[in-house]
This record gives C-alpha cells, sequence and structure tokens, in this order.
C-alpha cells in the first residue's frame, strides 16, 4: 500500500497515524498500519503537531480541559496578571480578584 501523502511503499510501517493527536486526548480515532508512512507520520508529529500543541494557546486550552498527553502530564496553564506573566498549576481554575 503507499502512503497517502507522499505515495511511498507504506507496508512495512511501523507505527500507526492518529488522526487527532493523542495530545488531545484520542485514544481511538487512528488509521490502521500502512496508510501514511513512518517518514511523513514522523514529519507531522515533529513539524507540525508538536509546535502547535507546545503553543501557550494549546497548552491553556488542555490544562483548563485537564487533557493529558500520552504520558499522563497535563500542561501548565499560562496566566497574565497586571504587573507580571506567572504560571498557574494546571487544575487551578479560578483566579483571584486581586491578581
Amino acid at each position: 500500500m503507499l502512503c497517502v501523502f507522499c505515495e511511498h511503499d507504506a507496508s512495512a510501517v511501523r507505527s500507526v497515524e492518529y488522526i487527532i493527536p493523542e495530545a488531545l486526548g484520542n485514544k481511538e480515532h487512528v488509521l490502521r498500519r500502512g496508510i501514511v508512512c513512518d517518514g511523513c507520520n514522523n514529519y507531522f508529529a515533529s513539524k507540525i503537531e508538536e509546535p502547535v500543541l507546545s503553543s501557550i494557546h494549546f497548552q491553556n486550552l488542555r490544562g483548563r480541559q485537564e487533557i493529558a498527553n500520552k504520558r499522563g502530564n497535563i500542561p501548565f496553564q499560562y496566566g497574565i496578571s497586571r504587573r507580571l506573566a506567572f504560571r498557574l498549576p494546571s487544575g487551578l481554575r479560578k483566579m483571584r480578584e486581586n491578581l
């Protein structure tokens, strides 16, 4: 079978492609082996998914929703006070009024 992206042989792949990244809580929606080659799978993981998912916006979203990555970690939430930027530990839902 050919890779749907680069059209190289993908019959001997070792990994599966997650349609929605695992870091967003996906455990079920995967493409079967042979649809995406390992090279394209690794490219999308390192060049597209990682920069997007490591952005402050996605980290705050995952922290507020308590979505763990595949290692079970929930990212810190970032917040801004009137005077300085600070990191909120995951699970903290409300900021105090005087911050």
